[in-house]
């Protein structure tokens, strides 16, 4: 529930210490914007546990904090740097094999 009492798209985790910026709020009686928000509400809503899994982690909370120790911050950025190379990669060699309509 958001200070108002109003319903949160996402769950509640303590993680974000009430940040207002790092939530998306539902307003009482509208219908989300989009079919992927609505789809995106409903996943978090139903994989509650799985969500507070991929995104409560000391390491997070440190990183938000200004917590996280330099050497760990620049080893991650590696390591992300190499993650997300590798998945551009991945992904243009799908799109190159997908099926074209006429």
């Amino acid at each position: 529930m958001t200070p108002r009492g109003e319903e949160s798209v996402v769950p509640d985790t303590g993680s974000y210490r009430g940040l207002q910026a790092v939530r998306i709020e539902r307003q009482p009686g509208r219908v989300p914007a989009t079919p992927a928000q609505a789809a995106a509400s409903d996943l978090i809503r139903r994989h509650a546990p799985e969500w507070r899994a991929a995104t409560c982690h000391p390491f997070l909370d440190s990183v938000r904090d200004g917590r996280l120790p330099l050497g760990a911050f620049i080893a991650w950025l590696q390591q992300d740097y190499l993650f997300v190379n590798d998945l551009l990669c991945f992904q243009a060699r799908l799109l190159a094999a997908a099926p074209r309509s006429a």
